[in-house]
């Protein structure tokens, strides 16, 4: 769940950057130059990401510990076995990098498009 979320809010990230040209333009007009302006994109996506992923792991957490309450008290001790936290970790960081060079891929054709 976390990384579908996180993937959808990488591709609405990506998709926006389109719609940004004039904001480009505008940032060039002030005296930004591209590296600026890719780390303002950098920045904004992995806030963006983070916080997606932040709120699928939280929402994914809490059906887990309903669940397992539900079940008895004795498969809440369990849920630290049974959820798997490196894989989702990775997973993540996956997302966050593929979203992030996603993000600065669209940039850079604005870029030679202008």
């Amino acid at each position: 769940i976390g990384v579908f979320l996180v993937l959808g809010a990488a591709n609405s990230v990506s998709v926006a950057q389109f719609d940004r040209r004039n904001e480009f333009r505008g940032m060039r007009l002030l005296g930004f130059t591209w590296r600026q302006i890719h780390r303002t994109v950098t920045a904004e996506t992995v806030l963006t990401v983070t916080l997606a992923f932040g709120v699928a792991v939280l929402v994914v957490l809490w059906i887990a510990v309903l669940t397992a309450l539900r079940s008895g008290a004795a498969a809440l001790s369990l849920l630290p076995q049974l959820l798997p936290v490196a894989s989702v970790a990775a997973l993540g960081g996956v997302a966050l990098l593929l979203s992030t060079v996603g993000t600065l891929g669209t940039v850079r054709g604005i870029r030679r498009g202008r």
